[in-house]
């Protein structure tokens, strides 16, 4: 597959085309065929050397990514080939710890970010995660507009969900709240298409 790879963190000019092996899914993973992946401020870092923990090059960067499911490990239920999904900023978690349990998944021991650990990030063909670690997107959402929803749509709907709160509990607690003017619209959309 095609990829752009960071051999070295520095300027911009260090990132390079390359083609690199697909990792084949785990039991528990998903590959996705991505589609769109953003460029967030965390890939900056990476690319410049600001940020290093648990950084290991050569890497492929982006963790903002939405594509279709290309492939599914033996032991992945709830997706299927050609669905339309969005990551989380990890790849993978325990899901068990304490950090996991209370929402606080980036402290996670066993987190994986996708974009900081080798070759497995957006900014490629394809990219694997764990099942946990990505969402189903409803088909309405242009792919062009996928990326937006990883960014401002999955925070607060992954709150919500661990939450278990519904779409009409959410607009009043996003009152309540205040939370930003673009995220709260967009978590109720997609919590309301997938609980439907």
């Amino acid at each position: 597959m095609r990829a752009v790879v960071l051999e070295r963190a520095g300027a911009p000019t260090n990132l390079r085309v390359a083609d690199v092996t697909a990792r084949e899914p785990g039991p528990r993973e998903i590959r996705i065929a991505v589609r769109a992946c953003g460029v967030c401020f965390h890939d900056v870092v990476v690319r410049n050397g600001t940020f290093r923990r648990g950084v290991e090059m050569p890497v492929i960067l982006g963790h903002e990514v939405a594509g279709t499911v290309e492939r599914l490990g033996a032991e992945v239920r709830g997706f299927r080939v050609g669905d339309l999904v969005a990551t989380t900023i990890h790849s993978h978690v325990c899901g068990q710890c304490h950090n996991c349990r209370g929402g606080h998944e980036t402290s996670c021991p066993e987190r994986i970010f996708l974009g900081d650990a080798g070759l497995n990030g957006g900014y490629a063909e394809l990219v694997c995660v764990d099942a946990d670690a990505a969402v189903n997107v409803p088909a309405c959402i242009a792919s062009r507009d996928l990326v937006l929803v990883v960014v401002i749509g999955l925070p607060p709907y992954a709150s919500l969900r661990v939450l278990d709160t519904t779409a009409n509990q959410c607009e009043k607690m996003f009152r309540i709240v205040g939370s930003g003017a673009e995220a709260a619209p967009c978590a109720i959309r997609l919590l309301r298409s997938i609980r439907q």
